[in-house]
């Protein structure tokens, strides 16, 4: 697991430039409605386009791996250039279309808006919307050089956009405002997908070709897992949509306490299970080409032990912490307490789901992974677009974006549950009795935990201080100290050291 862990340090690095980037966002806007337009207008062109992005290539690395195996190394070649081709053309045809259509689609995203704050969501996401080819080409190339199990020049180049956002903030804000963070955002895309391009004619000895070969060896099956892996991704994350279409009723600031909140809580699951899955999923294709699924059960199951583990007192600390974490981390500037306190509601309604969260990303890796085609990912993801959008409209009325952000955590156990259910009875490679010991385990010592830090909170922050550093750093301290003794008390850490070292 070396490489993971030092995928884990590179991320870490990108991650505190996010933490940094959110920060002097924070200081020099607040929670305001250009904040509120920016968070709109990058949902489109940026989320659900890197979520396309990460299923084309969740589609494309087992056809490549495989043909690679094989033998036929440049068949592979030839079927990524095809790859390229296609996404570059399909991405060009995207943007000409979103710039027509984006007023209308942000006029019906965003009802709660006023007009000024609408217009400004159209023209930056307009501009945003270049960026998506970057994108797509960038995560193409990823994943031809996570396939060759190299991992640390793509993760390094996951720096490049949150410093090329930090740097124009810094010196173009004051002339450009809000569009000087995407300014910064599209050249870090582009120097992040010439970088790697490089690389790949240097180190790879691939050369991209203007040639489309539509018939070339692998591409029907690239095809073939997009059009599952695609549906369900895109279906999966309108329900982003869905929860800023419901955020924009309750005010200025709502739709960037739900931004914030979910920029601070999603460096959790990105740190770990985008770090471990990334290095394992080319592994997992490689391990299912050969069918070994007596491997991939017991990646699954250590996965699964290692990442609980670490969540639950993460959990803890989000939801106990939550006014603090955010304080500390943004409130300055700009940044006033009414903003604090909106965002910390957000951010506890989403560490709820922080396990769920965790899973569903080893999950879907590994989903992606097995050569099925059951159109029941794309079912599930449907289904979750109306549930969620019940549950944002009745949990809002009396949580605000706090139960906005509760809606989402459900709908992720939800679909967790669900994707257990079928890997256990329609792959096999997921046996609940087994794990149920260690889970049950591990929930009782967070429970203890919970319990025991609940009456010492109001004692500890009794004066309201919520921003100091040491009350927070102390009430983490004790909520991961008592967290850890109930686990040594129950036998726990020994099944987590053992699956750490993969016994």
């Amino acid at each position: 697991m070396k490489p993971s862990i030092q995928v884990l340090i590179i991320r870490a690095i990108s991650i505190s430039l996010s933490f940094l980037l959110n920060l002097l966002l924070a200081m020099k806007f607040g929670s305001s409605a250009a904040t509120d337009a920016f968070f709109i207008a990058r949902i489109i062109p940026i989320t659900l386009i890197t979520y396309a992005a990460m299923s084309l290539n969740f589609a494309f690395m087992p056809a490549f791996i495989g043909l690679r195996m094989k033998g036929e190394e440049a068949k592979a070649y030839e079927m990524s250039n095809s790859v390229i081709m296609l996404a570059l053309l399909i991405s060009g045809i995207f943007v000409v279309m979103y710039l027509i259509f984006s007023p209308l689609l942000m006029r019906l995203i965003t009802p709660g808006f006023n007009i000024e704050t609408l217009n400004l969501t159209i023209s930056l996401t307009g501009y945003m919307s270049v960026a998506s080819i970057f994108i797509i080409l960038y995560g193409l190339e990823e994943s031809i050089i996570n396939s060759h199990n190299k991992f640390i020049i793509p993760a390094l180049s996951t720096i490049l956009v949150p410093a090329g956002m930090i740097i124009t903030l810094l010196f173009m804000s004051e002339k450009w405002g809000i569009y000087s963070v995407v300014i910064g955002m599209i050249c870090g895309y582009a120097v992040q997908t010439f970088g790697l391009l490089h690389f790949l004619y240097n180190y790879n000895n691939f050369k991209l070709s203007p040639q489309l070969m539509l018939k070339a060896d692998g591409l029907s099956d690239v095809w073939l897992r997009l059009k599952v892996i695609g549906g369900f991704s895109f279906l999966a994350q309108l329900n982003l949509v869905v929860d800023r279409f419901f955020a924009s009723y309750l005010g200025v600031g709502a739709v960037s306490a739900l931004g914030y909140a979910f920029s601070l809580y999603a460096v959790l699951p990105a740190l770990l299970s985008f770090s471990i899955g990334r290095v394992i999923f080319p592994k997992l294709s490689e391990i299912n080409n050969q069918g070994g699924q007596k491997t991939i059960r017991k990646l699954l199951m250590r996965s699964i032990i290692v990442l609980t583990f670490g969540a639950m007192p993460l959990m803890l600390i989000l939801l106990y912490l939550a006014p603090h974490i955010i304080s500390l981390f943004l409130q300055y500037g700009n940044f006033n307490a009414d903003a604090v306190k909106l965002t910390a509601s957000a951010l506890r309604g989403y560490s709820i789901g922080l396990v769920a969260s965790l899973w569903d990303g080893v999950l879907l890796l590994l989903l992606y992974s097995l050569d099925r085609r059951s159109n029941l990912l794309i079912r599930i993801a449907f289904l979750s677009i109306p549930i969620n959008a019940f549950l944002d409209y009745i949990l809002m009325q009396k949580l605000g974006v706090g139960g906005i952000a509760l809606a989402s955590a459900i709908i992720t156990y939800t679909r967790v549950a669900v994707f257990l259910i079928v890997l256990q009875k329609v792959f096999k490679v997921f046996e609940w009795d087994e794990l149920k010991p260690y889970v049950f385990k591990i929930g009782v010592a967070t429970m203890l935990s919970g319990f025991i830090f609940y009456p010492l909170k109001n004692a500890m922050f009794m004066n309201g201080d919520v921003h100091s550093a040491s009350q927070a750093l102390i009430g983490a301290v004790v909520i991961t100290s008592t967290y850890i003794l109930f686990s040594y008390i129950l036998n726990t850490n020994e099944v987590v050291l053992k699956a750490i070292r993969g016994q």
